[in-house]
């Protein structure tokens, strides 16, 4: 996967780089903008962290799936290779001693790819339009919060600490019943049949 995470990697600096430039940006990237919070991807879009740190406003990262190897360096906490699957993986929580040691190298391998090559770019276009910005990696652990798309209802169970909040399906809101309707050319009320794929109606 390591081909993969590299272009990644180089797209999301080019993304930041198409923001740092757009014109309805500028007032965000000049400092102008008044911004209370911001939510940032954990997708390597770390040059983002020099904007944030001149607009002075605290951070929640975002991750549309679950825990990305890099993001122990921001909460401090390492997750156990021995049973909770690297990122893009096929292994549950119960692995031979052959799937822990894959899976470990796994961890290893694209943390040090973020370290080695994701970093050091991120930090050379942070340089590029904020320069003399606090390194890249210090302003990595002043998240306030992560968030990631989980849901302990439906996930497999891992250890998180206090910071890291499980949010998957928090778009979701309660059922609205559904309304009655009757049949106006027959004058006929309906009797509705709901189920997951269709809603049918028939005449009663």
């Amino acid at each position: 996967h390591h081909f993969m995470m590299g272009g990644i990697m180089t797209a999301a600096n080019q993304a930041c780089e198409a923001f740092f430039t757009m014109p309805e940006a500028q007032d965000i990237v000049t400092g102008q903008a008044k911004i209370d919070l911001v939510i940032v991807s954990v997708f390597y879009e770390d040059a983002l962290l020099a904007l944030i740190e001149k607009l002075k406003a605290p951070f929640i990262y975002l991750s549309t799936s679950t825990l990305f190897s890099h993001q122990s360096l921001a909460t401090g906490f390492e997750q156990p290779p021995a049973f909770v699957p690297a990122i893009l993986t096929p292994y549950g929580d119960r692995m031979s001693f052959w799937e822990r040691t894959d899976n470990w190298l796994h961890h290893v391998q694209m943390l040090l790819q973020y370290v080695l090559v994701g970093l050091p770019a991120s930090e050379a276009l942070a340089s590029k339009y904020f320069p003399g910005h606090t390194p890249l990696h210090e302003l990595h652990k002043r998240s306030s919060l992560t968030f990631i798309n989980t849901n302990p209802g439906t996930s497999q169970p891992i250890p998180l600490t206090p910071d890291t909040i499980s949010v998957g399906g928090m778009h979701c809101v309660p059922p609205k019943p559904i309304p009655e309707v009757s049949n106006g050319s027959r004058g006929e009320g309906l009797e509705r049949h709901e189920t997951p794929v269709r809603l049918y109606e028939r005449a009663s």
